[in-house]
């Protein structure tokens, strides 16, 4: 799957698109196929290094539409 993933943070965060292993459904949790996604003003504030527990390599965007895939 592709992943929006913030290499490091800061004034000048770096952002790449990178393939990563496709999430196995865990129990308690939902597998989303993602149609859509976007980097929201959360996403931004950890993008410049707002908070401070926030490790690189990090993959973002915690919004979007889907489907359920399990």
């Amino acid at each position: 799957m592709k992943s929006l993933v913030c290499t490091s943070f800061g004034t000048a965060p770096s952002m790449v698109i990178e393939e990563r292993p496709k999430p196995l459904p865990r129990l308690g949790y939902t597998l989303i196929k993602m149609h859509a996604a976007t980097v929201n003003q959360l996403s931004g504030q950890i993008r410049r290094g707002l908070f401070n527990k926030a490790t690189a390599p990090l993959v973002l965007s915690n919004d979007g539409a889907g489907t359920v895939e399990a």
